[in-house]
Order: structure tokens, then sequence, then C-alpha cells
């Protein structure tokens, strides 16, 4: 019984949520959780700093919001939006490739 694993999976949630725009960021929670499953406490420890950065900007985008007329809002809300998810994407695959480096036991486990 062969079953797709946590790579795979992973590229596959990222192709998914690119391709959904912002309903990708319901999908975030979920990812989350799933890394945290896989790969254990050393995913944990990268998780403040992404927070942090997705903090920062949504700091940045209520400053932005302020200052600019709605419809410009809107469009860099959504840019920015795609943005994050685009970099929590490619944080989530780097941090699962040094996850993968340092510990290749664990993400072959069932």
């Amino acid at each position: 019984m062969t079953h797709a694993g946590p790579p795979a999976a992973a590229a596959a949630a990222a192709a998914a949520a690119a391709a959904v725009g912002a309903a990708a960021a319901e999908q975030q929670p979920l990812l989350h959780r799933k890394q945290k499953q896989q790969v254990g406490a050393a995913a944990a420890e990268q998780q403040p700093l992404l927070h942090r950065k997705q903090k920062q900007q949504q700091e940045q985008q209520h400053k932005q919001q302020r200052q600019q007329p709605q419809q410009q809002q809107q469009q860099q809300q959504q840019q920015q939006q795609q943005q994050q998810q685009q970099q929590q994407q490619q944080q989530q695959q780097q941090q699962q490739e040094r996850l993968r480096s340092r510990h290749p036991q664990q993400l072959s486990q069932p």
C-alpha cells in the first residue's frame, strides 16, 4: 500500500492554494496543523517568524487603506494577500526541505 508522502501532499496543497487565490487563506491553519504533525517540534521553531511577517504586512495594509481610495485598496489588498500566500508556501516548502534533510526518517513514517 503506497501513499503520497508529505512532500507530494504539500506540493498539491500549494498548487491548490495558488489556484484559488483568497480562499487559500482559509487553508493555511489546516496546512500548518498538518505540517506540525508531520515534522514535529522543528516546524514550530519557524512559525513565530512567519506570523511576525504576516503581522508586519497587515500593518502596512492598514496604513495604506487609510491613505488611499477604495478601489485601489481592494486591488492592493488582493495583491498583498497573494504575495503573502506565495511567501508562506515558499517558506513552508523551504521548511520541509530543511526538515527533510535534517530528519529524513520523520517524513517517511506513516
